[in-house]
């Protein structure tokens, strides 16, 4: 996940220490998954932490992004609208699984175990 200033001109101004490269963006591939709960997120959240982002001759900022399961539809949409052919075959496949599930279909560990509560 990218993090990144989206300032036309983030360093006018901008008080970055002078042997440092300007930073106008910092990759991070940290994925912690936050299961819903009652004082905090409401549902199913992934958070990526940057920690210490940006340029400050001082104290630079921590800063976390935190992605909703809705957030992760909308931005599957966005793609499929924009063209994109792994997005369109996540919708696919989701309208596919909604349609075996209607039609009875259960996963494999699933259905193991509805057989051996019947029984």
């Amino acid at each position: 996940m990218l993090l990144e200033r989206v300032t036309p001109n983030p360093f006018e101004n901008y008080d970055y220490r002078p042997s440092e490269e300007k930073v106008s963006g910092h990759y991070q591939n940290n994925y912690t998954a936050i299961e819903p709960h009652p004082y905090g997120h409401d549902e199913w959240t992934v958070c990526t932490r940057f920690e210490r982002f940006g340029g400050a001759k001082h104290r630079r900022s921590d800063f976390a992004v935190s992605v909703s399961w809705k957030d992760v539809e909308s931005i599957i949409e966005a793609l499929c609208e924009a063209g994109c052919p792994e997005a369109l075959a996540i919708r696919d496949a989701r309208k596919l699984a909604t349609a075996a599930k209607e039609l009875g279909w259960q996963a494999p560990g699933i259905a193991a175990k509805s057989r051996a509560s019947a029984a």
